[in-house]
């Protein structure tokens, strides 16, 4: 999975991609903490000329806790085997041009705390089993094309410390529920057409 990884993502040309390709151990490529056992449960690449899309096999590293990578040239399609990671806390992927939509089967991530998709071309609502993911202390979807409104299920993320929708085409009026997130310290949701008071 990770050679697929590294080969789907142009990593020849990778900024830094000291040890992959090679016979070195996991833990001594760059970018990548395995567990004792071996598990790859760390891949942060923030910023390192990543291009291409990421593939389907990414979804077979069951064990990752973190993707970091942020600030990177990834397009193409959002797959759909994210939804596999189940273990994941971690999932930044802000400043690439990935597509795609908040697929249902990732309502069953619940481990995660920080999804930041910002600066990418997601388009679709955003879906009301968010609410589901409650340890959620970070959610920052700016930048894209999500449309359609707020969903209520939102102010079940009692943990959110930062909340960030702003530049999308949201539409509605801000739901009264958001007053039930009394950890947030940060709400961006200007250049949107939303409603209301």
């Amino acid at each position: 999975a990770l050679m697929a990884f590294y080969q789907a993502t142009n990593g020849d040309n990778w900024t830094i991609n000291d040890n992959w390709n090679t016979e070195a151990p996991i833990n001594e490529w760059y970018g990548v903490i395995a567990n004792e056992d071996g598990k790859v449960v760390d891949i942060t690449l923030l910023n390192n000329n990543l291009t291409g899309e990421l593939p389907t096999d990414i979804g077979d590293l069951t064990f990752l806790t973190t993707l970091m990578l942020g600030e990177n040239s990834i397009g193409g399609n959002f797959p759909a085997t994210i939804a596999n990671l189940t273990s994941l806390e971690d999932l930044i992927l802000d400043g690439n041009s990935i597509t795609g939509t908040l697929f249902t089967e990732m309502q069953n991530m619940t481990s995660l705390k920080r999804i930041g998709l910002s600066d990418n071309n997601f388009s679709g609502e955003i879906p009301a089993w968010i609410g589901n993911l409650t340890a959620l202390e970070d959610l920052s979807l700016s930048t894209n094309n999500f449309s359609g409104s707020i969903p209520s299920s939102i102010g079940n993320l009692t943990l959110l410390t930062k909340l960030k929708l702003d530049e999308n085409s949201l539409t509605g009026s801000i739901p009264v529920e958001i007053g039930n997130l009394t950890n947030l310290q940060i709400i961006e949701i200007y250049t949107n057409q939303l409603t209301g008071s």
